[in-house]
């Protein structure tokens, strides 16, 4: 029976993430040989930023009312959007941020959703990947960034 729900949540996600797979890519700093695959992934908190959110909206700031600049506002600077698209009524991106020296590639996925007029950030979730891997996950990542010990 675990093993079988594995399966279907493991094949639900791919269908969930599968969209961005391609676009990942073409990412600067590492280039993947095909198409990554997301194993697993950590929701992220999201109701701090709607209420900011809801005051942005409320006080009309430009990047309230577009998802893509909703979707930067969330992840920040260090992220790239590299896909956005729309999949059952709501608004999905996809943001990268480039592996850094000891750190892990990371890759956000944000669900928005349009209500009475308003967006809303309805899921975030951060997946990774280490840098000898192929997919995404939430494994820990061994790194020799620190574990350096020769004299």
């Amino acid at each position: 029976m675990g093993r079988f729900l594995t399966g279907v949540i493991l094949g639900l996600l791919l269908l969930y993430c599968g969209k961005a797979a391609a676009t990942l890519e073409t990412i600067a700093h590492q280039a993947l040989p095909e198409a990554p695959m997301v194993l697993s992934y950590a929701t992220q908190p999201v109701n701090h930023f709607n209420k900011t959110l809801a005051q942005a909206q409320q006080q009309q700031v430009a990047w309230s009312h577009d998802p893509k600049l909703i979707s930067q506002q969330y992840a920040g600077a260090s992220f790239e959007l590299v896909k956005s698209k729309e999949y059952q009524g709501q608004v999905i991106t996809y943001s990268v941020r480039p592996p850094k020296l000891g750190h892990p590639q990371l890759l956000l996925i944000l669900a928005l959703d349009k209500k009475a007029g308003n967006w809303e950030l309805h899921k975030a979730r951060l997946s990774w990947r280490c840098s000898k891997d192929d997919f995404f996950s939430t494994k820990h990542c061994k790194t020799n960034a620190i574990d350096s010990t020769e004299p």
